[in-house]
């Protein structure tokens, strides 16, 4: 049966192919990871398991709250960058992120 892929099966052009396809796939379940990870963090950010408001999750982050909220718009921003159609989880509430490291979350009691 041939395979469809068609692919050199020896010397510099079939390492090539392979060593690209490697890498493409790394790149590939990367990025897919980087997905998954971001809209696992905004769930369970903004839909608790433990039957917390968003706000009462800011609380417990305290001064750490910004930086994380910080790093969720970076890798939001690398994601949409790479493919603008990936699809992301979105925060339920608005939120501001204020100077001393806390994160309000407005409509969240």
């Amino acid at each position: 049966m041939d395979s469809i892929i068609s692919l050199p099966s020896t010397g510099t052009a079939a390492m090539q192919a392979k060593a690209a396809m490697q890498i493409t796939n790394k790149a590939t379940l990367f990025f897919q990871s980087s997905v998954n990870t971001y809209n696992g963090l905004m769930v369970d950010f903004w839909n608790s398991t433990y039957g917390l408001t968003p706000q009462q999750v800011s609380d417990a982050l305290g001064t750490k709250a910004a930086s994380l909220f910080e790093l969720g718009l970076l890798l939001k921003a690398c994601i949409t960058g790479a493919n603008p159609s990936a699809v992301l989880t979105e925060p339920a509430l608005p939120f501001t992120i204020n100077q001393d490291g806390t994160v309000t979350i407005s409509g969240s009691n």
